[in-house]
């Protein structure tokens, strides 16, 4: 059986519970517990360390339930198994659905793309302040020989998206900003290399 199998047969069980604010973020802590066991980060930690660092930050500033319950579920769809059909069966609400779709980063989609789709739902713009903080954080990046070079050019991007999530940039500026980011880190490799 796999992971979405297991965690559909699991809350098959609960059809009966009521579903309140409580029950969905427990539910969402739950899958992304699941879904992402056995998967470390590029630190080699718990992957599930990541959206749950996430949900701290969130609980601690007073953000409601669908916001740490996306923050949960940010990387289950672009990461895992999982699909959106997995999130109706389980029974989550449209707004937490619609909102870790915005978050989901599509593979034939440029980040740019990405965040603009994101900032326009307002729990997944939310969210994704939250995650490019902590994907930022010194103590997730490596800065070894090896990966120097993609650990820099990835903070800078979150940089620049977080200046646009936050509105310190409009959407022309932001796009600006992500290819001249492109290009900068094209030279600085030839300087690396």
């Amino acid at each position: 059986m796999n992971k979405v199998e297991r965690c559909l047969n699991q809350w098959a069980e609960l059809n009966n519970v009521e579903k309140s604010d409580k029950y969905w973020v427990t539910a969402a802590g739950a899958i992304a517990f699941v879904m992402h066991e056995g998967i470390n980060d590029k630190g080699g930690q718990p992957y599930y360390n990541h959206p749950a660092s996430i949900v701290k930050a969130m609980v601690d500033l007073g953000f409601g339930y669908e916001y740490r319950s996306v923050a949960y579920l940010h990387d289950v769809i672009e990461d895992t198994d999982a699909d959106v059909d997995f999130l109706r069966k389980i029974g989550f609400p449209n707004e937490i659905i619609d909102a870790v779709v915005a978050m989901t980063h599509n593979d034939n989609e440029s980040y740019f793309d990405y965040v603009v789709r994101a900032s326009k739902n307002k729990i997944a713009k939310q969210v994704k302040m939250f995650d490019l903080k902590h994907n930022s954080g010194l103590d997730r990046m490596l800065f070894d020989p090896e990966s120097m070079e993609m650990d820099l050019r990835r903070m800078a991007k979150y940089v620049i998206a977080y200046q646009f999530l936050s509105g310190k940039i409009d959407e022309k500026e932001f796009e600006k900003r992500i290819k001249e980011n492109n290009a900068f880190f094209k030279i600085v490799l030839k300087y690396l290399s």
